[in-house]
């Protein structure tokens, strides 16, 4: 994102969990028993998810692997190395804008996804309500996109949808152009990382021009907790252990 100064939003098909995108599972069926998929319907979406959780360790070990090497302690595996990033829905949308504005083939929407036990059957319920043609358009398609079953509910998302206004291909991504210092607000590289590593990452950031700050999660670090309590054992002035019940040695008749 620093180095090419652009935001990629993928087909929701990118993703492993089958039903990202529930009304491309969906199949019609007419009254005189013709069937025809939904998805025959739809313009092409593109999305982007966000977090609400900023210290989620599922998530972090979701996204990021560190596996720290016993001799060089530096991440083994960097490739797969997360980062998080910090924003507001509101700064994100005015950095798209200028993108929106140049674009005049769909319209962006953002929007919290709600997790549902009956996530199909609402996802149905908008398909009766305005029927397959407008159902894969416009707000009705990135509707649709806002509902995840409650599997997948600790991820508390926000997603970023671009829906297409034509007929054009929707099976690769799109790259949006963004000014990564006008929305993101701070940068976290994985707390994991031994302090020499995080700093060489946070050059790296800096070199490509980003501008503002960085955060480092305390979440990993160990922690000795000092206790203040009136101590009136035996073993607080002695430093030993408690006195032994029954310690003193057997022994048998001559």
């Amino acid at each position: 994102m620093l180095r090419l100064r652009h935001l990629v939003l993928v087909p929701p098909s990118y993703w492993e969990d089958p039903l990202e995108d529930m009304p491309s599972s969906m199949m019609m069926q007419g009254p005189n028993g013709h069937q025809k998929p939904l998805s025959v319907y739809h313009r092409a979406a593109f999305c982007q998810c966000w977090s609400f959780e900023s210290e989620s360790d599922s998530l972090l070990r979701a996204y990021s692997r560190v596996t720290i090497d016993k001799l060089h302690r530096r991440n083994i595996e960097p490739q797969r190395e997360g980062v998080q990033i910090r924003t507001t829905p509101r700064k994100l949308a005015t950095a798209l804008s200028l993108w929106a504005k140049q674009a005049d083939w769909g319209e962006f929407y953002l929007g919290r996804v709600q997790y549902h036990d009956h996530a199909p059957e609402i996802v149905t319920k908008i398909l009766a309500r305005v029927g397959p043609y407008e159902m894969g358009r416009s707000n009705n398609r990135a509707e649709s996109l806002l509902l995840k079953r409650k599997a997948f509910a600790h991820k508390d998302e926000m997603r970023l949808i671009w829906v297409s206004s034509d007929e054009r291909d929707g099976r690769k991504p799109i790259s949006v152009s963004v000014d990564p210092n006008e929305f993101v607000e701070e940068i976290r590289f994985d707390p994991r990382l031994i302090s020499f590593e995080r700093l060489e990452r946070e050059g790296r950031a800096k070199a490509l021009g980003y501008q503002g700050p960085f955060s480092n999660s305390a979440a990993y670090q160990g922690v000795l907790f000092q206790t203040f309590l009136s101590w009136d054992w035996e073993e607080w002035e002695n430093g030993n252990r408690p006195n032994q019940i029954g310690s003193e040695p057997m022994r048998g008749d001559s």
